[in-house]
């Protein structure tokens, strides 16, 4: 029934648009929803209206259980109900960063997909790093397994950045884990301790627990040991990390050993030395004073791995053209390769994809066509910050070369030869 003084227009109307109209008018409304913790305030609508458009309404209202012309809801304040019920009648709603969450968790009770997908499609366009930890969690726990996933992406892609953001404190102990175990972090182990610090502290604040190291060892738990410890540099972790005292005494101690020995931490270390997925390992091969040059009729650059990795570059000028590429496997049989493009940039020969070197295999030869400059390294010793040398003694047919072992944490590479023009090795783990 039209109300006093306008046109009866349902001539004019769809169904939608008289539901709309009548949602407007508030016109034979036959609940009332009372909303006792937010002032006794009120909200009607109709019974049947909202049964078409939600189980949980149906169920309400016509099931075995129905309610009469009273409903009681605590969970949900009026604003938040009056956007679902504004959704229900017009397939429309407005939400904002004050009010997606509450919209989300009234669809997600009433089973209001509808209004789900627009919380959603908000919440992805809404993600940036002071937001996306708070974001991934309503996500989970709304089980919005798209949105928790592109969150998750996020966060590993832009960790160094996402891990100083106060937000990040608002992550579970369980997506902490998560997070700090995945193989493609782009950030460094000594990003993680800080970031893991922080955390701590501040779940430590949460609780009403004094900020000592005991109870910040307690409230990590598990996510400490996520932390690759013997992948740091020992200043760093002298600085940062020793000092925290979060790390109990004998823990230290091996980490120590393995900084001085130069070497693999001991089986008794329960901290990872692999390097993620996503890092670069760069093996330098500087021009040393003292290096010895010799004529050969064929110079290769011989590569062995203990680990599988993918062999994405090496530098070297471009007059040093490659005849072929060969992997040898266990058995002395040689595997042709695609053989790499060079790349005027970065003056680099590049792998496309990158070659993958089992350490199965007994080593990757790169054969160059002409007479070229071998180096003979004497005994020396390097270290970088992205890798620590050592050199040992290795006879080669009929002049000596000397073995040069680069170590990543668990991970070694041997070069047995090389041209004197080659600068550097780049490799990479996972897959490609």
């Amino acid at each position: 029934m039209p109300v006093e003084g306008e046109t009866d227009c349902r001539g004019n109307l769809s169904l939608a648009g008289c539901v709309e109209k009548l949602w407007d008018r508030q016109a034979h409304t036959d609940i009332t929803f009372h909303f006792p913790n937010d002032g006794e305030k009120t909200s009607s609508g109709h019974r049947l209206i909202l049964a078409l458009r939600s189980a949980v309404f149906e169920a309400m209202f016509f099931g075995p259980l129905a309610h009469s012309q009273d409903v009681v809801i605590e969970d949900v304040d009026k604003e938040t109900f009056d956007c679902l019920l504004s959704y229900i009648y017009t397939d429309r709603v407005t939400v904002d960063g004050d009010t997606v969450l509450k919209c989300l968790f009234a669809a997600k009770k009433y089973c209001l997909d509808g209004l789900m997908s627009i919380c959603n499609k908000y919440l992805s366009e809404s993600i940036t790093g002071d937001t996306v930890c708070t974001i991934y969690e309503q996500a989970k726990f709304f089980d919005m397994v798209d949105l928790a996933n592109r969150c998750r992406s996020f966060i590993i892609t832009n960790s160094a950045s996402v891990f100083l953001e106060e937000d990040f404190t608002n992550l579970t102990r369980e997506s902490l884990i998560d997070i700090f175990s995945d193989e493609n972090l782009r950030s460094s182990e000594l990003v993680h301790f800080k970031a893991a610090c922080h955390w701590a502290q501040t779940a430590c604040e949460r609780r009403d627990k004094d900020v000592t190291p005991e109870n910040m060892r307690n409230v990590l738990g598990e996510a400490l040991k996520c932390i690759r410890f013997p992948l740091m540099s020992a200043e760093d972790f002298t600085k940062y990390v020793s000092q925290s005292d979060i790390l109990s005494a004998p823990e230290q101690v091996l980490l120590f050993r393995h900084f001085i020995m130069k070497g693999f931490p001991s089986k008794e270390c329960e901290f990872s030395a692999l390097p993620r997925a996503c890092t670069r390992l760069v093996t330098p091969v500087p021009n040393l004073e003292g290096d010895r040059e010799v004529k050969l009729n064929q110079v290769v650059i011989k590569i062995e791995v203990s680990h599988d990795l993918h062999l994405v570059s090496f530098s070297m000028p471009k007059q040093e053209e490659i005849q072929s590429v060969l992997i040898v496997d266990e058995n002395d049989r040689e595997i042709p390769a695609k053989v790499p493009v060079f790349k005027k940039d970065s003056s680099s020969f590049v792998f496309d994809p990158p070659l993958l070197l089992c350490s199965k295999c007994a080593q990757l030869q790169v054969n160059l066509n002409r007479l070229t400059k071998v180096r003979n390294i004497y005994n020396k010793s390097l270290l970088t910050h992205e890798s620590q040398t050592f050199f040992e003694d290795l006879q080669i047919s009929h002049f000596k070369v000397k073995n040069r072992v680069y170590n990543f944490g668990e991970i070694t590479v041997w070069v047995t030869m090389a041209p004197a023009k080659l600068k550097e090795l780049v490799f990479k783990r996972g897959q490609w």
